[in-house]
């Protein structure tokens, strides 16, 4: 298993049920995914462990166009938000606090799954604008916009 067959995967619908059928190769790709599979994120909002969590999300994102003539612009924009995915929770493992009524936080985990996601991206053949993009949607994936003010946007 490469990088490039992991975006090629990334690209299909269903990624992440293809991921977790070539799960060993993938864990060789990124031991820490394999940390995430039996994690248990002690959370009401995540009642999955953190591995399924990160492949329910891949499966949520519909790749179909790819396979009806899409452009280069619409398979990299799919691709950024499939990988952005994959790499946005994964530094929860390293940052867990349980409260006292057991419930699992996650300070600043963003900032943790960001440098995991660019310990690899030189391998990934991404553009540095992907890169830069990848890197944004996961430092900001917990914003909420609708609270935020216009300049803050």
């Amino acid at each position: 298993m490469t990088f490039n067959d992991l975006k090629k995967i990334l690209l299909l619908n269903n990624s992440g049920l293809i991921i977790k059928e070539n799960e060993d190769a993938i864990f060789a790709l990124i031991p820490e995914l394999l940390e995430c599979k039996d994690f248990n994120q002690h959370s009401p909002w995540h009642p999955y462990s953190l591995y399924e969590h990160i492949l329910y999300a891949l499966n949520s994102v519909k790749s179909e166009y790819i396979e009806l003539d899409a452009t280069e612009e619409e398979i990299e924009k799919t691709l950024i938000m499939k990988i952005a995915i994959l790499f946005h929770d994964i530094g929860k493992k390293d940052t867990q606090v349980i409260d006292s009524n057991g419930i699992g936080h996650f300070p600043n985990h963003w900032l943790v799954s960001a440098e995991i996601f660019n310990k690899y991206a030189p391998q990934m053949g991404l553009s540095n604008k992907a890169i830069s993009t990848i890197n944004k949607l996961i430092l900001y994936h917990e914003i909420r916009f609708e609270k935020m003010s216009e300049r803050e946007k």
